[in-house]
């Protein structure tokens, strides 16, 4: 759009993936329960939970790289890659 802000643009593409994550994940659970259990279902969701999770941090690893970031020491990268490795 003209006239918008490269910050904008970047907050409202956040938003629109953050809405086809939800709609994903709940169509995704309702097919997998459907057509293949319940357990499935749940397996699903709780998968698409975790993506969910995973790109809300890696979202805010990406902010505070940019300009506006709040500033945090050396030891909270250290411990949040450190819970990244162990979780991979």
């Amino acid at each position: 759009m003209p006239g918008t802000s490269d910050e904008e643009r970047y907050e409202r593409s956040m938003r629109r993936i953050e809405r086809w994550i939800g709609v994903v994940a709940v169509a995704g659970a309702v097919y997998a329960a459907v057509a293949h259990g319940w357990r499935n279902g749940v397996g699903f969701a709780a998968g698409a939970a975790f993506s969910w999770f995973s790109f809300r941090h890696w979202k805010g690893f990406v902010e505070a790289l940019g300009t506006t970031a709040r500033k945090r020491g050396s030891l909270w990268w250290i411990a949040r890659l450190a819970l990244i490795a162990i979780l991979a």
